[in-house]
Order: C-alpha cells, then structure tokens, then sequence
C-alpha cells in the first residue's frame, strides 16, 4: 500500500555513516553540544560567532509559530466579537 514501510530501517534509527561518525567522536572525548556551548560561554569567542550557535539551535529550543491566513476565502477565518455588555 502507498505509504505503508515495507523496509529499511525503523524510523528513527540513524544510518551507518551517522552511527560511526558518532562513534568516532566518542572514542575522541568529543561531545558537540558540550563544544558549542562551551564556545558560547566563552567571551573572548567573537559575538558573531557565538550568535551564529544560537541561532542554529533556536530551532530545537523552540517550537514555530504557524502563519495564520487573513484572507476571506480562507476556511479558518477568525472572526471578533464586537458586542459590548455592561458589567455593573
């Protein structure tokens, strides 16, 4: 069936050139997000640099926000209640 995995790998499960490199970093005491947040921290690191780090993972940090149509025509219209009640 179309869509179906008939398969592969399970999802989620990284390929070999993934699971070497992280292999070979291990062996080597290398832990990247350990590296750059290190470099982050360090203020002699130039600021461009260190925005630049960041900026890459803003992404994992934090969800997106979805553009909301405006237009007419669009099914999800939002709509104002323009009623005004006195509350006494």
């Amino acid at each position: 069936m179309k869509g179906m995995k008939t398969g592969g790998r399970k999802k989620g499960t990284r390929n070999r050139r993934t699971s070497i490199f992280d292999a070979m970093l291990s062996m080597n005491g290398v832990e990247p997000l350990c590296e750059l947040s290190r470099i982050v921290k360090d203020k002699e690191v130039d600021a461009a640099v260190r925005a630049r780090i960041l900026l890459a993972f803003l992404p994992y940090s934090y969800s997106t926000i979805k553009a909301i149509s405006h237009y007419e025509n669009d099914s999800r219209r939002i709509t104002v209640d323009e009623n005004y009640h006195r509350v006494d």
